[in-house]
């Protein structure tokens, strides 16, 4: 059993929610079939981050088994979605018995103010 691919993730913003979907994995990192047990997903407020380097400015958010997941903890959590100073970026990483892929491309919820003269 080998490690699986990395999730190809979707992102998708309202004003109380961050959803997070993708497709399930089931290839291994070298294209045979492997059950993928979970899903790690991981929060930053920068755009690329290592979640296993110290100081990543991210957290693991939450493990899931399923291939959607909606973020209603970052209203309130670092700073609410809205909030022109903070933005949020997201991985997830397939895990198994073999151990977890690396992370997911990268998607973000970015918050921008407009100035009107």
């Amino acid at each position: 059993v080998a490690v699986p691919k990395a999730p190809v993730v979707s992102i998708s913003a309202s004003e109380s929610a961050v959803t997070l979907s993708w497709p399930a994995v089931e290839e291994d990192i070298f294209g045979s079939f492997t059950t993928t047990s979970s899903y790690i997903i991981w929060r930053g407020t920068a755009p690329y981050y290592d979640p296993y380097l110290p100081n990543c400015n991210c957290r693991r958010v939450a493990t899931t088994q399923a291939t959607t997941w909606v973020d209603t903890g970052a209203i309130g959590d670092i700073t609410p979605i809205g909030d022109t100073a903070t933005n949020y970026f997201y991985v997830v990483q397939a895990a198994n018995s073999a151990g977890h892929s690396v992370p997911s491309n990268r998607g973000g919820e970015f918050d921008y103010a407009l100035r009107i003269n």
